[in-house]
């Protein structure tokens, strides 16, 4: 499963569990920051409870659920006998803390929403003294409880997506290695700090379709920004490459003026350049002109186009980019 992935071997989220844990092991109640509710949280807990301290039981309440009959309630039923119970005399928290019934336990609170938050509040802090907790905020303001406030966006960086993306491309059987870059690169332009859309979009994009027919809600400045990550340079290894097979030919139609200066040296022609040393023209003028084969012909006509389109924040259709990604460089 990727989620153990995630956790268990990537290095940001990896350091974010061992910073949970080691504060819950040492006694101290958390807050996370806006934890969504996903399948990717649930194996968070998971990692969690394997790195927290083995003496320490952990034990999971919905704060939905928990909510309906009052987090005191609730865990009066869940985790006590209610023996020598009395509400009228005793506060439930007091309850807990003398007869030890979560003593070298770990209470994990996850699924809070906002319209729940304020009466949460004021429980938690009855709390202190009866075990740690760890409150995992979906939505909602913190709640002022004193407990140490963890955001998982300190620890987990633009970089542990990227290799989460290269990860799950690398096993993509149907497409080149430079597809595989660019479909990482994609994702990451396109979700962000959303693991789960991520792993999703590697998986399943279809590199034959727009990456708009995959999702209406994404714009073409990001489609371009990974564009341009990810073929731009393959645009001037092609024209090198292109320069070195033609370079005595091209120096033969050399000097001439390229963005007002005097370009001497093959390797210094642009693509523009390049392609008006093609034209028929010249030799109207006296000059010699550049003879290609028609492949390359076609192909300089190809690269300058690209280059043009993502040099003014354009996109390449999907034909183009598998032009580029998909020939034996």
């Amino acid at each position: 499963m990727w989620e153990q992935f995630w956790w268990g071997h990537i290095n940001g989220p990896r350091s974010f569990i061992k910073s949970l844990a080691e504060c819950v092991s040492g006694g101290q109640s958390v807050q996370l920051i806006h934890q969504e509710r996903s399948s990717l949280q649930e194996r968070m807990r998971d990692a969690a409870r394997n790195e927290i301290d083995p003496g320490i039981s952990m034990k999971e309440v919905n704060a939905m659920e928990a909510s309906r009959e009052g987090i005191g309630d609730y865990l009066l039923r869940q985790f006590t006998s209610r023996e020598g119970y009395r509400p009228t005399s005793m506060h439930w928290s007091d309850y807990l803390r003398r007869t030890g019934s979560l003593r070298s336990s770990l209470l994990w609170i996850y699924n809070i929403q906002c319209d729940i938050t304020d009466a949460f509040a004021e429980d938690f802090i009855r709390l202190r003294g009866v075990c740690p907790y760890i409150l995992e905020i979906c939505e909602g303001p913190l709640l002022r409880t004193g407990a140490k406030v963890i955001d998982p966006a300190d620890y987990i960086t633009e970089y542990d997506y990227l290799t989460l993306a290269s990860s799950i491309a690398a096993k993509r059987e149907d497409v080149s290695d430079l597809w595989r870059r660019y479909l990482a690169d994609l994702a990451l332009e396109l979700y962000s700090r959303d693991a789960e859309r991520i792993v999703d979009f590697v998986e399943h994009f279809d590199i034959t379709c727009t990456p708009a027919e995959y999702d209406t809600n994404i714009t073409d400045k990001s489609v371009w920004k990974a564009q341009l990550r990810s073929a731009f340079h393959l645009i001037e290894e092609d024209r090198n490459a292109m320069l070195s097979r033609y370079e005595m030919a091209i120096l033969e139609c050399l000097p001439e003026t390229q963005y007002y200066q005097e370009v001497t040296n093959p390797y210094d022609c642009e693509l523009g350049l390049l392609y008006s040393l093609t034209s028929a023209k010249r030799v109207e003028t006296g000059k010699r002109r550049l003879i290609l084969a028609q492949d390359d012909y076609n192909e300089l006509y190809f690269l300058l186009g690209a280059r043009n389109q993502l040099a003014h924040n354009k996109c390449l259709t999907p034909a183009e980019m598998k032009r580029l990604l998909c020939r034996v460089r």
